[in-house]
């Protein structure tokens, strides 16, 4: 069986340390298994979308990847409900 070679992807990882030297903190952020949830979107189109650099995702201390509400909201039109 051979080896399979996942491409790597780095996100900005914040840590409460360094909460201020980051460059751009979402105001707004949403976990990344939250998303499908409030947008049309399943959570491995996201995935694609973030090593292809259309969103951005950022990494607060643990394993858990954030977007921005923002960002996904000038992409996908939200109806109020």
């Amino acid at each position: 069986m051979g080896t399979r070679t996942v491409p790597s992807c780095t996100y900005p990882t914040v840590t409460r340390t360094k909460m201020h030297d980051a460059p751009s903190i979402p105001a707004r952020p949403i976990a990344l298994v939250d998303v499908p949830d409030a947008y049309p979107i399943s959570e491995s189109a996201l995935r694609k979308w973030m090593r292809t650099g259309r969103v951005t995702a950022w990494r607060f201390g643990g394993k858990k990847l954030y977007l921005d509400r923002d960002e996904l909201d000038a992409m996908f039109v939200v109806a109020s409900r």
